[in-house]
């Protein structure tokens, strides 16, 4: 059987400190058969000349005349791909050999996954490790991570099903730079499933010019108002936005103490979206459907959430400093 082929789908706006190694990676992948779409957008550095020089017949760069945004050249390079599958990459990061082997089998193993990622090390601008990072593994648990404000697939080592993000309305430009967020949560919101492979297969490079470092507060900011209207798109009913916010800063951020009062309102949301986004199961029956009517089991349902994700490191906080 013929391996499918698949496109690579990177962005670059003046990459040339690492453009190099990402670049190699990628052609150095053991899965031969894919092409790779590279969008330079509007660079001034030497961006366009690394590439040209690698001379290899899979590479297609596109120039763009002005820098459009990292979510606007995604879409346009989706909307210019013509293979079921695409393997995002970021111009400063490197992905490990068997990464495309390791996804194109899994995702076709697994056909109802729209969306793969894996566990990730974290090097520095000279690529020295600063530590490994895990991500949740099924999609139970990347739900569960979501719903508590977190990001379970790191954008640039996950590859996904053009169908699928198309079909959605792929990127929105208005979240950047949350696009990934907002992507994924508008994915559990139409019935779609993401799952992350449990091994290390793309190294992730913290540096001090990258994007998400320098738009901390914006990025923080985009991808609560992506939940807030994740929130009310699968609810039905407009929240507070406040309330959302309260749900960040105790959850995620850690800036709000844990109270009695804010616990139950907490709790609220959580299970209203679990509640929505878990089908029943086989008899047609979901306990987390009764925890709203019942007040007692609401405890145990944040018991069993909490065992699951990172919240319980909050509570045990809460209890410590008493």
């Amino acid at each position: 059987m013929t391996d499918p082929i698949l496109t690579v789908l990177m962005s670059v706006h003046n990459g040339e400190p690492y453009l190099k190694d990402a670049v190699s990676s990628i052609l150095n992948q053991t899965y031969r058969n894919f092409k790779f779409l590279v969008l330079d957008n509007a660079s001034t550095d030497k961006s366009q000349e690394i590439i040209l020089e690698f001379k290899d017949s899979r590479i297609e760069l596109v120039k763009l005349p002005e820098n459009i945004g990292l979510a606007a050249a995604l879409n346009r390079g989706i909307q210019m791909i013509d293979t079921p599958l695409i393997a995002r990459m970021d111009a400063d990061d490197v992905s490990l050999p068997k990464r495309f082997e390791k996804q194109v089998k899994f995702l076709n193993s697994n056909l109802e996954v729209a969306v793969v990622g894996s566990y990730f090390t974290n090097i520095d601008s000279d690529g020295n490790l600063l530590g490994y990072k895990k991500l949740p593994v099924n999609p139970n648990s990347n739900l569960l991570y979501i719903i508590t404000g977190h990001n379970p697939l790191i954008h640039p080592g996950v590859m996904y099903r053009k169908k699928v993000i198309k079909a959605i309305g792929g990127y929105r430009e208005e979240y950047m730079p949350s696009e990934d967020i907002d992507l994924w949560l508008r994915l559990y919101q139409n019935g779609y499933v993401c799952e992350n492979i449990p091994e290390r297969l793309t190294c992730i490079r913290k540096h001090s010019d990258q994007g998400s470092v320098n738009q901390h507060n914006k990025q923080n900011n985009k991808h609560l108002l992506a939940f807030y209207n994740f929130y009310n798109e699968l609810n039905k009913n407009s929240i507070n936005y406040d309330k959302i916010k309260q749900y960040f800063n105790v959850l995620v951020w850690r800036i709000e103490k844990v109270t009695l009062n804010n616990f139950f309102k907490i709790l609220t949301i959580l299970l209203d979206l679990y509640r929505i986004l878990v089908p029943p199961n086989k008899k047609g029956y979901s306990i987390f459907s009764k925890f709203r009517e019942i007040q007692l089991l609401q405890i145990f349902g944040l018991i069993y959430l909490i065992s699951r994700t990172n919240i319980y490191s909050i509570i045990i906080a809460k209890l410590w400093n008493r």
